[in-house]
């Protein structure tokens, strides 16, 4: 469900649009213009934040087909906060001057700010401790980065949802060398309160349709919404949000309904082919990264405009006919009355719009 509250102000910015002209002024793009105003919202497309997060909210995006999601990132909460320490103050030096006076009170200046420097700040004392949650709302927003991430079909509030980074080594919170794995992130993480475990159904919320046929519980990377290497998917799955170079950030299957396939992996290799939304197989690095499921909103391309003004808001202008203008606007333009063009349909720029320029002159057959 879409959430009507307003976007967060700081993934927020104005963006000011062109309406279809280029630097100079004149017009490269037609039926552009007008519309309701927007904010671009910043989209977090390389998943480089904290390995777990969970959904706040799905919004509406006018600048894109599909939906987003905007995440909380947990990492932050549920490790101790390290500080750095304060470094070490130097012993003020002799002041070669000859007035004592003066020496004394630069000297009592120096003292005041490594003073300042050694102490604790005053909003420290009253603030939680290290192991502790956040009490309040304000320290939650301090505490907790959110971000804006395309939304996965089947992805609702309260869901978790797992960043997996190749390039970094595993954070706190998603340490598999060290604190043994999903084992022990099912020991550490409060299930219950998250709603993160009792979703996890088969046949409903996993890429796979057939996936109650299979025993998968064991395996969070199979879950709508984690975003994780090519490698550890399996093969079948549905995916979306997909990166062409590693680390790059996600390049393909990113419009509303969009969704790819990972066809085959190529043994002793690092590549697999995969099956992208227009049925064209290309060869990826099993590296890249790619988000489990299909892109939120797939019903995008079956809605109808109920009146023209929606058209409007959209910022697209109406489409008028070259015979209906001037000459100086359209070669089909002016004429007394109602014309039919008085030659064959060319674009605005002259050039023939049906059939182009012949290249090819064939003999005539007697």
């Amino acid at each position: 469900m879409i959430s009507g509250r307003e976007a967060l102000k700081r993934l927020t910015n104005s963006l000011r649009r062109s309406a279809g002209r280029n630097p100079s002024g004149r017009i490269t793009v037609f039926h552009r213009g007008g519309g309701s105003k927007r904010l671009q919202r910043r989209i977090d497309l390389k998943r480089s934040t904290s390995s777990l997060g969970v959904v706040e909210r799905i919004e509406y995006d006018p600048n894109r087909s599909s939906w987003i999601a905007s995440v909380q990132w947990i990492e932050g909460v549920l490790r101790p906060v390290r500080r750095k320490a304060l470094p070490k103050t130097k012993a003020p030096r002799r002041w070669r001057t000859h007035s004592v006076l003066w020496a004394q009170r630069i000297r009592a200046a120096f003292l005041e700010q490594n003073k300042k420097r050694i102490f604790e700040p005053k909003h420290f004392k009253n603030g939680p401790e290290a192991d502790e949650r956040p009490l309040d709302e304000a320290c939650k927003a301090d505490r907790t980065p959110f971000t804006y991430i395309l939304a996965s079909h089947q992805l609702e509030a309260g869901k978790m949802v797992i960043n997996y980074d190749w390039s970094n080594k595993p954070s706190t919170s998603f340490n598999t060398a060290n604190k043994g794995g999903l084992q022990w992130l099912e020991e550490k993480l409060p299930w219950g309160s998250l709603t993160g475990g009792s979703w996890l159904r088969p046949g409903r919320d996993y890429a796979d349709p057939y996936s109650n046929k299979k025993y998968i519980l064991d395996s969070y990377f199979q879950m709508v919404g984690n975003c994780i290497p090519l490698a550890h998917i399996a093969r079948g799955a549905w995916v979306h949000n997909i990166e062409w170079n590693p680390g790059e950030g996600a390049k393909l299957a990113r419009a509303a309904g969009t969704k790819a396939k990972i066809v085959e992996k190529l043994e002793n290799t690092s590549k697999c082919i995969v099956r992208l939304p227009p049925g064209v197989h290309k060869l990826l690095d099993s590296r890249c990264r790619a988000t489990i499921g299909i892109v939120s909103n797939p019903n995008h391309g079956t809605r109808k405009l109920d009146k023209a003004g929606e058209s409007r808001w959209l910022g697209r202008r109406p489409i008028v006919r070259g015979v209906a203008m001037n000459p100086v606007d359209h070669p089909h333009g002016g004429g007394e009355g109602r014309t039919s063009g008085g030659r064959p349909s060319v674009s605005p720029w002259g050039k023939p719009t049906k059939s182009g320029f012949k290249t090819v002159v064939r003999k005539r057959q007697n």
